[in-house]
């Protein structure tokens, strides 16, 4: 709009107003500063990081790794590295990744930061198209451990209506109230010393929905600083140092039309941290 009102925008050789119907045969003029161009044609080489992540599998138009705890799935503009800032660092290096060719190689699934566990990268253009419609179309089958206060016994399923405000998620099992629908199913694997390990499916991908499902019924993940129990969460830092929720997304299945990753089952083992603590409370 700056640019229609300098006059730097033409259409047929005459002021555009940008409130014109362009018809075919039309001739838009845009003129740009010699500072513009060069900053539009500038190549965004990727920044030196650490890999701070571990591979678990990698073709040539696919790469999947475990998430540690504490990094950002995509960058947030806080100025840290993101793991996609990782993965394209890694590709850049490896010549798989050329900045100067408008494809840019992107993460398909997010996890939060303090969530640790399985994410994929589509490195080709026909990767990244063919993984996103499987995740958007949910022909994934994603599996998360997590360990929660409270004993459990039965399977169970948690769905209802989210709402977000301020960064801050709620559900309500009104499926008449405001919100977008989430659906959660769970299965105990070992209960003592009144924790639960849970194996977690989730039907749809909100926000924060395993820890605040978990949380609606009594029994919120260990550690989550967020939506988790006060007291409990005190003890195990004392004890542990742990300041993160114990949620770890250790299985991923995806159907689609890529050969190699279509149909192999994904695993990821949880860090030191959480199989400590699964060994000392469950004995898992």
């Amino acid at each position: 709009y700056k640019m229609l009102r300098k006059k730097n925008i033409k259409l047929n050789g005459k002021k555009a107003a940008g409130n014109e119907t362009v018809l075919e045969g039309d001739v838009i003029d845009i003129y740009l500063s010699d500072e513009t161009m060069s900053n539009m044609s500038s190549v965004n080489t990727p920044k030196p990081c650490r890999q701070n992540f571990e591979i678990i599998y990698e073709d040539r138009e696919v790469i999947a790794v475990n998430k540690p705890v504490g990094v950002l799935t995509q960058s947030n503009g806080d100025g840290s590295h993101s793991l996609n800032d990782m993965l394209l660092y890694r590709l850049y290096k490896s010549g798989e990744y050329d900045p100067s060719k408008p494809f840019t190689p992107s993460v398909c699934n997010r996890l939060d930061r303090n969530t640790s566990g399985i994410v994929v990268m589509g490195k080709t253009l026909n990767a990244l198209q063919e993984l996103n419609k499987a995740f958007k179309e949910k022909n994934t089958k994603k599996l998360y451990l997590a360990l929660v206060k409270g004993t459990i016994v039965k399977n169970g399923h948690i769905e209802g209506k989210q709402t977000k405000k301020d960064n801050y998620v709620s559900i309500d099992e009104n499926m008449n109230s405001e919100g977008i629908y989430a659906s959660t199913f769970y299965e105990p694997l070992k209960s003592a010393n009144d924790f639960t390990l849970l194996r977690v499916k989730l039907e749809t991908g909100r926000s924060h929905q395993i820890r605040v499902a978990l949380a609606s019924i009594g029994h919120p993940i260990a550690g989550d600083p967020k939506y988790g129990d006060r007291s409990l969460n005190n003890i195990l830092f004392k004890k542990y140092g742990l300041n993160h929720q114990l949620l770890h997304a250790y299985k991923l299945k995806i159907s689609c039309a890529l050969d190699g990753i279509s149909n192999t089952t994904l695993k990821a083992e949880p860090d030191s941290i959480m199989k400590r603590i699964l060994k000392e409370t469950v004995d898992f």
